[in-house]
């Protein structure tokens, strides 16, 4: 039911258990595909730093961190409208959960 990023980063905030569950996993991983091109830079840099705080079980860590670094993958193609504080988001969310994006943080840096 979430229609944007700011909808889907509430989400995540208010289901604690949401990574106990691969079909949530799942269907919140076709949420992001299914939003990516609508997101605005506000949305992605939230959605990471949403997900870099989420209470995430060894089991789903792996999963996780593709989500997160295909999200810095979308903030990569965005940056040319980012501001200073998307940029210091989704770097420092990134950094956090230890998602090695040497490209974004090159980038991002410049």
């Amino acid at each position: 039911n979430c229609r944007n990023g700011r909808a889907l980063g509430n989400l995540i905030r208010n289901n604690s258990n949401l990574f106990q569950s691969n079909d949530a996993i799942r269907a919140l991983v076709m949420k992001v595909v299914e939003l990516k091109e609508r997101l605005n830079n506000r949305e992605v840099s939230g959605l990471l730093n949403t997900l870099s705080r989420a209470r995430v079980p060894p089991a789903a860590r792996e999963l996780h961190g593709k989500l997160m670094f295909a999200l810095s993958e979308l903030a990569r193609k965005k940056l040319s409208s980012f501001a200073a504080r998307d940029i210091s988001m989704t770097v420092n969310a990134l950094a956090k959960r230890n998602i090695r994006n040497p490209k974004c943080f090159e980038e991002m840096g410049e």
